[in-house]
């Protein structure tokens, strides 16, 4: 999902008319080098951004829902080490 949203934001900039919108990109790729962001920024936050790409306003809520499901969760989760056991 990170990577469609990244094309889409690809797209945002190729079509950016004014400033602020450049700004808001460039705000927005900063944040996006971490995969898991959307687990670390509040919701209002993570909708805006989601909004700002072009997400449909119906599609907001379920994309959001993917970002954050206990799936990708555990798919972004770096594992960590105890001694020899990996956790």
């Amino acid at each position: 999902m990170m990577d469609y949203l990244r094309k889409l934001l690809t797209q945002k900039e190729l079509e950016a008319k004014t400033s602020d919108d450049l700004e808001k990109i460039d705000t927005i790729k900063d944040l996006f080098t971490d995969d898991g962001i959307f687990f670390k920024m509040n919701i209002d936050t993570a909708y805006g951004i989601l909004y700002f790409l072009g997400i449909p306003k119906d599609k907001i809520e379920e994309t959001y829902m993917s970002l954050i499901s206990p799936e990708t969760y555990m798919k972004e989760s770096k594992p960590y080490f105890i001694g020899n056991i990996q956790k």
